[in-house]
């Protein structure tokens, strides 16, 4: 009989089709009780499954109407299936609030995000986190208001960084680039020196020379099992430096029918890691020589974490996916690899603007931004000297908004597609989008985020 504790397990590894499959266990032949069933329907919604999810979270309220969790949970799913009635949820305090806004964002849903984020600022006027996350959403004609309002605002020591981002983020928007550029420095020196991770430069590169000599020519060229279509999907990784557009092409191929989008999930390196841990072994020599057996094992566990997705082709999203580009066509029969490139500049200024929460610590310092691109470079520069073209395509950001049609044009005959399966890029999608383009990727495709970097060039050399 499963337990409690192991579907808590289960859900920390964020393994949530097996958590689901013992709390379903534990529903059944046990009496149920509220935190199960909250269990069960957190799983479910973590899954892509916001009817089922509300259903049960509605059971619970209906048996404890205090259950906060539950409420605010509940508020996620309705904001997921496009049925939030903001004025309904009245035990919420300023963090739910804030996790329902940033939902509703990431829905497209942003007028109602909004709405959430000021109930969040409402319930406590000191909340830094809902102020960051409505900067975005924060309309032109009162961005002074909203800096001259939250000048005087003291946040608490560990969440300064996170201030100086939103500060920065106004007078940005602003054109205030003199000033953002002092507050932007200021924050990622504030998030480097209290960060708890270290991106160790040297490690990196030795561990791209160690997959580059590993992989290399002579291993690309052995042919790749033919995909069952009828059991596996086609998998589509994009791959690239942050900020470089790649949740606006994940947006364009994810309008295919039937498609899947994942995200930027860890599936596949948590995977490798795992099954090298079983195997006693390291990456990339597990898979010094293709094999079956190994590519399988990897292969079932990635699409079990994905929730055994039925669709015909699968999404994932995760960038440094590009160290495993030479072994994804042995795991993933078919997979094709989109590498999404920008301007190096413009690059280097998105992520010295964005806040990654502490989990891209090579973008606060523009040192290591330098040694982290020349290592992502020598990657790429060796896959496209290795796989196959039918493999690898290489989507240019600036070419994807300037000639839209020819760009398109050609990532449809790599993917085999004809060209109006991609077309039909619309601006009121409300699927989810869990990166910091949740706004930009739903517009009609722009233009002025080229060249970004020229409004700060004399403030700051990258």
């Amino acid at each position: 009989m499963p337990t409690l504790e192991q579907a808590q397990k289960f859900i920390q590894k964020k393994d949530f089709a097996a958590a689901l499959n013992c709390l379903l266990t534990l529903d059944k032949e046990t009496q149920s009780c509220e935190e199960i069933k909250a269990h069960i329907a957190f799983c479910h919604l973590q899954l892509d499954q916001p009817g089922k999810a509300q259903i049960i979270y509605r059971q619970v309220l209906d048996t404890n109407p205090q259950h906060v969790s539950a409420a605010r949970n509940l508020a996620i799913c309705s904001a997921k299936l496009g049925k939030l009635e903001i004025h309904q949820y009245k035990l919420m305090n300023a963090s739910s609030w804030n996790t329902v806004g940033v939902n509703l964002y990431y829905h497209g849903q942003f007028t109602e995000a909004r709405s959430a984020l000021e109930q969040a600022i409402e319930c406590d006027t000191d909340y830094i986190n809902a102020y960051f996350n409505i900067s975005d959403l924060i309309e032109n004609q009162h961005l002074k208001q909203w800096i001259d309002k939250t000048a005087d605002i003291q946040p608490p020591p560990e969440q300064q960084g996170l201030w100086w981002f939103f500060l920065a983020s106004l007078h940005d928007r602003a054109g205030n680039y003199a000033k953002a550029t002092k507050l932007y420095l200021k924050a990622n020196d504030y998030m480097f020196e209290h960060s708890s991770k270290r991106w160790h430069a040297d490690a990196a590169a030795q561990l791209c020379t160690n997959i580059i000599q590993t992989h290399d020519k002579d291993f690309c060229r052995n042919p790749a099992p033919e995909r069952d279509p009828t059991n596996t999907p086609q998998v589509i990784f994009i791959v690239g430096m942050p900020r470089c557009g790649s949740t606006l092409t994940s947006r364009i191929v994810g309008n295919q029918a039937n498609t899947k989008d994942l995200g930027e999930v860890t599936y596949l390196v948590n995977t490798i890691n795992e099954v090298c841990e079983k195997h006693h072994t390291n990456f990339p020599q597990l898979l010094a020589q293709p094999n079956q057996d190994i590519c399988t094992e990897i292969r079932e566990s990635y699409l079990h974490k994905a929730g055994n997705p039925t669709e015909s082709i699968v999404i994932d999203k995760y960038l440094e996916n590009f160290l495993f580009a030479g072994v994804i066509p042995h795991i993933f029969p078919g997979a094709k690899i989109i590498h999404c490139q920008r301007n190096k500049d413009d690059v280097f200024l998105s992520c010295f603007k964005h806040y990654f929460n502490g989990n891209v610590v090579w973008s606060n310092k523009i040192e290591q931004m330098h040694q982290y691109h020349e290592i992502y470079t020598r990657y790429m520069q060796h896959w496209q000297n290795t796989l196959p073209n039918s493999t690898l395509h290489t989507l240019e950001y600036e070419k994807l908004v300037t000639q839209p049609e020819h760009e398109q044009q050609g990532l449809a005959d790599f993917l085999g597609i004809a060209p109006q399966a991609l077309t039909e890029h619309t601006t009121n999608q409300t699927t989810e989008i869990k990166t910091a383009s949740a706004m930009q990727a739903r517009k009609p495709l722009y233009q002025n985020a080229i060249g970004s970097y020229e409004n700060y060039r004399q403030y700051i050399e990258l």
